[in-house]
């Protein structure tokens, strides 16, 4: 529940970095009314851990893209470093990083790459710190390490044409799963319930489109 609830606070302080403290607000309300948010911070799973992780490094490291201050690209790396020793989800989430920094190379340039690239090293050191015991780990015992991943990948026991309808599958699921229908399990959602509610869905819609359409201004608010 503690969780549940900083990553409320620090999804506000991420929009606020992002664009502006009207956003800020919306954004830290919807998450705090969400069924599924409020569900999976108070059932106990480690799972809540993922979007904590998620919300508190890309503030870090929004603000320290910002300040250009080295101990904020310290504990953007730190925070990151600590997120893969939480739930098995986070572990892509550093791709998501990268896509962040490249759009931003993209739109800014040069001047981008000339005034963070320091900082960016010193938070890539600070994030490979803070996961080197859960790597050395990993190396020492990879079947340990990863026997949840294999279990639960949809290419375990599956031929190559089964993994790829599996593939498919899923992706129609998980993009449903905002507006149309959710997870059937109980314990997870009302069974079937979509993630958004209508209001929210239509919102999400447009706002996935408008960030599309004005991808080179990241942090703009409407």
């Amino acid at each position: 529940t503690l969780i549940g609830i900083l990553t409320i606070l620090f999804t506000y302080l991420l929009a606020k970095e992002l664009f502006d403290r009207r956003v800020a607000l919306v954004s830290a309300f919807l998450l705090a009314v969400l069924p599924w948010h409020l569900n999976f911070s108070r059932f106990g799973m480690n799972g809540i851990l993922t979007p904590f992780f998620a919300v508190l490094s890309m503030y870090l490291l929004a603000r320290a893209l910002r300040t250009r201050q080295w101990l904020d690209y310290v504990l953007a790396g730190l925070a990151v470093g600590l997120g893969m020793h939480g739930y098995l989800a986070f572990r892509v989430f550093p791709v998501v990083i990268v896509f962040y920094l490249a759009a931003r190379l993209v739109t800014e340039r040069r001047p981008f790459l000339k005034a963070q690239w320091r900082g960016i090293l010193l938070g890539v050191l600070a994030a490979l710190i803070a996961f080197a015991p859960l790597g050395w780990y990993g190396y020492k015992n990879p079947v340990a390490f990863g026997m949840r991943m294999e279990s639960a990948s949809v290419f375990t026991g599956k031929s190559q044409a089964e993994a790829i309808k599996a593939i498919q599958e899923t992706a129609s699921k998980h993009l449903l799963m905002f507006n149309y229908r959710g997870d059937g399990n109980g314990r997870h959602n009302l069974p079937g319930r979509p993630m958004l509610d209508d209001v929210t869905g239509v919102l999400f819609v447009l706002g996935i489109a408008l960030s599309l359409w004005r991808w080179r201004r990241p942090g703009h608010p409407t």
